[in-house]
């Protein structure tokens, strides 16, 4: 179960900006019916295939847990059975959707390829092919992509519209609440959180919000930095040399303009494991010793090498020595209610229409006919284990008898 919360949790982002690429001919058996209106096969092959091609770059790891491609495969089926139900649920409050507001949110899309991927200015007529050309990369035709941006559309406009008939907007007072409450927490108020504690679900509305707060409002540097880097397994007498290294890097940086070009002439052989960048810290950021200095130090100033070191640290972790100068600086900030009154407005109304929406999809998904048609492998394991448990059971009664 651990293990399925892994995937799930890394999926809840990656699935909602993957799903539904097209409407594809359904020459591939219904995965699921809801209300008789079937699931295509089609469509799900072609997402299912998508979001396994995104995780194998951007998170093979996740691919590595058991069950991962029934897992990523249910939530997939579940989220196709949602927009249907979605989709019904509109059509049945006569919701419409008009030529206008699709080609208004196919037009946002078509923004997206203003620029080249070197960032270059594209002509209106590239910008066609540019969007195109992606339609086609994604197995779409401009028929199957519109009639998607249409359903979208249709839920969306669903939902706002079970949002502005179910919701009921924040007050001013509980605003204010909130803000106490979140206070408490930012500025730790032992007594106050006590008593927050005592109602499930308050303390810990508020700590999100807090903890969010805490990196939002601390003080921040942009620095650029240069890393010798140190292994783990590294031997002390080559650690030593190392950390000579640094110091005789950080010799050569007499002013802030020679740091780029000190760092490019210790970076130019990756062999030598001396690596550059431009970072944003903030106060508490780990690496500690790195973001502390860099809070410290003035504009342009340049730090003596920071040593970083952690006992039996992953082979890939970013430690050795830094040298950091600072470029930019941006002071604490300060939690005050005038200031931040309606984003923590927002911040309620949201997390309310979120809840009102699921709560009806919920009651829409419970109230309809559904059949799922599809099998995996990870239930047919299920199956097994319980089908042996009952033979175990029956055998041990036949026994006892």
């Amino acid at each position: 179960m651990k293990k399925e919360k892994v995937v799930l949790s890394f999926l809840s982002c990656l699935v909602a900006v993957s799903l539904f690429v097209g409407c594809a001919k359904n020459d591939v058996a219904p995965v699921a019916t809801v209300n008789n209106v079937p699931i295509s096969g089609s469509d799900y092959e072609k997402n299912i295939t998508r979001i396994l091609d995104t995780l194998k770059i951007q998170n093979p790891q996740v691919l590595q847990e058991k069950n991962a491609e029934d897992i990523i495969g249910k939530r997939l089926l579940e989220d196709m059975i949602v927009r249907e139900v979605s989709i019904q649920e509109a059509q049945k409050a006569n919701i419409t959707v008009t030529d206008e507001e699709v080609k208004e949110l196919v037009n946002q899309a078509k923004a997206q390829f203003k620029k080249d991927e070197n960032g270059n200015e594209l002509t209106e007529r590239q910008q066609e092919d540019a969007f195109y050309k992606a339609l086609k990369e994604q197995g779409l035709t401009e028929k199957e992509y519109l009639d998607n941006v249409k359903k979208d559309v249709l839920i969306n406009k669903y939902r706002r519209d079970l949002v502005s008939k179910n919701m009921k907007p924040a007050t001013e007072e509980e605003t204010k609440a909130f803000f106490n409450n979140i206070s408490a927490i930012y500025n730790n108020d032992t007594k106050k959180i006590a008593e927050l504690k005592k109602t499930p679900g308050l303390f810990e509305e508020a700590d999100v919000v807090a903890q969010q707060l805490k990196v939002t409002l601390a003080p921040k540097a942009q620095i650029d930095t240069i890393l010798v880097f140190v292994d783990g397994n590294i031997s002390a007498q080559d650690k030593a040399a190392r950390k000579e290294l640094a110091t005789k890097i950080r010799k050569e940086i007499t002013n802030a303009a020679a740091f780029e070009d000190v760092a490019k002439k210790y970076t130019a052989d990756p062999n030598d494991k001396i690596f550059a960048s431009t970072i944003d810290v903030y106060k508490g950021m780990q690496p500690e010793e790195v973001s502390s200095k860099a809070i410290s130090l003035n504009i342009d100033q340049v730090s003596d090498p920071i040593e970083v070191l952690r006992a039996n640290a992953a082979p890939n972790l970013a430690q050795g020595y830094f040298i950091i100068k600072v470029r930019g600086k941006v002071a604490e900030q300060k939690f005050v209610y005038d200031t931040f009154k309606n984003d923590l407005t927002n911040y309620i109304n949201n997390k309310r229409a979120e809840f009102v929406i699921a709560q009806s999809i919920a009651n829409s998904v419970k109230s309809s006919d559904i059949k799922i048609l599809k099998t995996y492998e990870m239930d047919k394991s299920t199956e097994t284990v319980a089908a042996s448990s009952v033979s175990a059971s029956t055998e041990s009664a036949a026994a006892a008898k």
